[in-house]
This record gives structure tokens, C-alpha cells and sequence, in this order.
């Protein structure tokens, strides 16, 4: 009997390893995660102190490229894509023609015509379809949606002392990457590794986007620095330090039957721009502000 696609649950490239570290593993966005490895208490005050090492390769990672790329993201998007420069990331929404949320989700600006979104894990197939309706719809024929989401892993160190563990396996300066940038090169010799610092723990520390090829290499690396320095943690903690943060969680805080103002996300939401359901936004806006 074939599988029922629907409850197919995907794993990381990694499984193996968080097995291995005794990791209690439990379905998380149609993925087998590690909740936790030892306590979420003793994971969580570990990276608030010191400096812990997350798998968050579930989520979805796309490429956007083309010569129209930045005019659909202005016009999907609640934020200002024009305001950052290579080199930069930014927080934003995804929205629908009502003006609720698709998805949240983190854009780094790799060129002036190449884009790479950071998505949720489950709105990765709703995000793909939206995002390609509007490629058609405005005949972008120069626009190219590319998932990466299963080629590709993201490591999410965290913590005070991450940067000061980690130096030694790159030549970039991680501490002349500030927040919401990012920057390409090599790490533990490994050419054209993505370094951002757009943690969401709410803790100094860096994210790296690698390819699956080279992903257990550095987990591995990462944690052999110096016995018990930087700890395996789940998502148990990191849903604890992003709530002790007040960071919004898709699925929880946000949805889309909630709209970017009824989140509190107005600051993501550039009016002086043109975007969907814009108009939408903006009565809603007057309407708080006038009662």
C-alpha cells in the first residue's frame, strides 16, 4: 500500500544525529524535531548564558531572482525591500488580498536581482503556489521561484559566547556582521557559506545556510568545540526563548484571518509604498487610531 503523502513526516539531514545525542523527537510542521535533549530549562538558560547550536533546517528556504524580483516582493510584502542594500536582511509579511497573513518571513538581499527567503515550514507548499500565481498572473517571465528548502540545512547557533566559539572555523569577523545582515564565506573550509545574525532567541548569534553535503560536518565541528560549550537544543527551548523575547509565532500569534495591525506588526508596514490589500491596512490603521 502506498503512503498516504499527507502524513509522510520529512527529516533533516541531521536525524540521524539528534538520535544519536538522545534527542525525544516529535512531529513539528510535517518534520521529525528534536524537542529536547536533555531539559528545555537546561537548554534554554544554556543559550541565555553561554551558547547553544539549533537544527532549524525545516524551514523553507527560496530563491527569488530575476530583473522584476524586488517589484513583486514590494508588492506581496508589508515592508520596504528597497530600503536594504546587499548585504542585508529584513523582517516582513507575506499578505492576502484581505490584508491577513500569509506567512512572516526573513528576506536577505544577495544581489540586486536575487533574493533569499526564509519561510515557515508549513506554508511552504501555500507560499510556492502564491508567490508563482503572482509570477503568472503579472507575466514576470523574468522572475524564477527556486526551492531549496530539501538541498539545503540551517544551523541557528545561539547565544553571549557563540561568536566567540565559532571565530576560530571561519574567515569572515562575525562580529562585524551586525544585526540583520549577512555575510559569504568560507566556514570550517567550506566555500560560500550564507553567516547571518537574524537570530530568533533573542541572543547574540549566527545562522548558516549550508549546503546538505556539508551540514553534519559542521554540526559535528560545532559540537566538539570544547566539551559541552556549545549544547544540542531543541525546539522546545527556542519556542521558550522567542516567547520570553515577545517574538510572534506563525500557527499561534499569527494567521491569516489576523492582519499585521491586529498582530502589532505595524512597523513592518510601509504605507508609502504600493502592495496588496494596502488600502485595506490603512482603514483598519485609521479606525484604531480614531477610536
Amino acid at each position: 500500500m502506498t503512503e498516504n503523502k499527507k502524513n509522510f513526516i520529512k527529516k533533516t539531514i541531521l536525524y540521524d544525529n539528534h538520535i544519536r545525542l538522545g534527542a525525544r523527537m516529535v512531529n513539528y510542521s510535517g518534520f521529525y524535531m528534536p524537542l529536547q535533549y536533555t531539559s528545555s530549562l537546561t537548554e534554554h538558560m544554556h543559550v541565555r548564558n553561554g551558547a547553544g547550536i539549533f537544527d532549524v533546517s525545516h524551514m523553507g528556504k527560496f530563491i527569488l531572482e530575476g530583473k522584476h524580483s524586488e517589484d513583486l516582493i514590494q508588492y506581496l510584502t508589508t515592508n520596504d525591500i528597497s530600503k536594504i542594500r546587499i548585504g542585508q536582511a529584513q523582517y516582513t509579511c507575506l499578505i492576502n488580498d484581505k490584508g491577513g497573513i500569509i506567512d512572516d518571513l526573513v528576506i536577505y538581499k544577495i544581489s540586486e536581482k536575487k533574493f533569499l527567503l526564509i519561510v515557515n515550514a508549513a506554508n511552504i507548499e501555500k507560499n510556492k503556489k502564491w508567490i508563482n500565481d503572482y509570477i503568472k498572473k503579472y507575466e514576470y517571465n523574468s522572475i524564477e521561484l527556486i526551492d531549496t528548502s530539501l538541498e539545503y540545512s540551517l544551523l541557528a547557533i545561539q547565544g553571549p559566547l557563540s561568536l566567540f566559539y565559532t571565530q576560530k572555523l571561519t574567515n569572515i569577523s562575525l562580529n562585524k556582521i551586525s544585526f540583520y545582515h549577512f555575510k559569504i564565506g568560507e566556514f570550517l573550509g567550506i566555500k560560500n557559506v550564507l553567516i547571518s545574525r537574524t537570530g530568533y532567541t533573542g541572543s547574540k548569534g549566527i545562522e548558516i545556510y549550508v549546503s546538505n553535503e556539508n551540514t553534519k560536518k559542521i554540526w559535528n565541528e560545532i559540537l566538539k568545540i570544547e566539551k559541552n560549550k556549545i549544547i544540542p537544543c531543541g525546539i522546545a527551548s527556542r519556542n521558550s526563548l522567542r516567547l520570553e523575547m515577545g517574538y510572534r509565532l506563525y500557527g499561534q500569534d499569527l494567521s491569516e484571518k489576523i492582519t499585521p495591525i491586529e498582530a502589532n506588526l505595524s512597523w513592518i508596514i510601509k504605507f508609502e509604498k504600493k502592495f496588496i490589500a494596502k488600502e485595506i491596512l490603512q482603514r483598519q490603521k485609521k479606525e484604531i487610531l480614531d477610536n
